[in-house]
């Protein structure tokens, strides 16, 4: 289960020069390429496929999750490591939902962020929290990034809807319901 928040830059900022969390981020430079099919087959049968390179790692990842706005806050998840930068659809987990899409997948967009990364308790939970500042890019446009991810790891829901408390007292967040089922 996970919350994104968006943040303006200098919410940001501020969230970082006063960081609630208890510690000191990790920070890691990630790019996540995108991919579905010229006619968002992907999307429209409410799927997220991307490849997040950080490092030397790379990580496969498939969202499942369509309908309710409750499901773009728990949807399924699928991750492996892959060889580079092209989608493994043949595995047992996904080779059902991704059916028919293989030939046509190409790139669609590409996020490029420094992720301030922080795992954080917060009552009877454990919680992944990442702030993103960087880019979306699409062919020859882009827009900014700064969104704030809190994702459940244990323990219970409620702990991110306090996380979201103390981040809102130091600066504005809004729920990021329309980047919620694609990044």
């Amino acid at each position: 289960m996970e919350l994104k928040l968006e943040l303006s830059e200098a919410g940001a900022s501020s969230l970082l020069e006063k960081n609630p969390f208890g510690q000191s981020p990790t920070i890691l430079r990630q790019t996540s390429v995108y991919f579905d099919t010229v006619e968002g087959d992907l999307s429209k049968r409410g799927l997220s496929l991307r490849i997040r390179q950080c490092g030397e790692e790379s990580i496969q990842t498939v969202k499942s999750g369509h309908g309710s706005a409750a499901r773009s806050f728990t949807r399924e998840e699928w991750q492996r490591p892959v060889a580079g930068d092209v989608p493994v659809l043949d595995y047992p987990d996904i080779a059902s939902l991704l059916a028919g899409a293989g030939d046509t997948l190409a790139p669609m967009f590409e996020v490029h962020v420094h992720r301030h990364r922080w795992n954080v308790t917060e009552g009877d939970a454990t919680v992944e929290v990442a702030l993103d500042l960087g880019k979306i890019v699409a062919a020859d446009r882009e827009t900014a990034l700064c969104e704030l991810q809190l994702e459940r790891k244990t323990g219970s829901p409620a702990a991110l809807v306090s996380l979201a408390r103390k981040v809102d007292l130091i600066t504005p967040a809004h729920i990021s319901v329309l980047r919620a089922g694609c990044i």
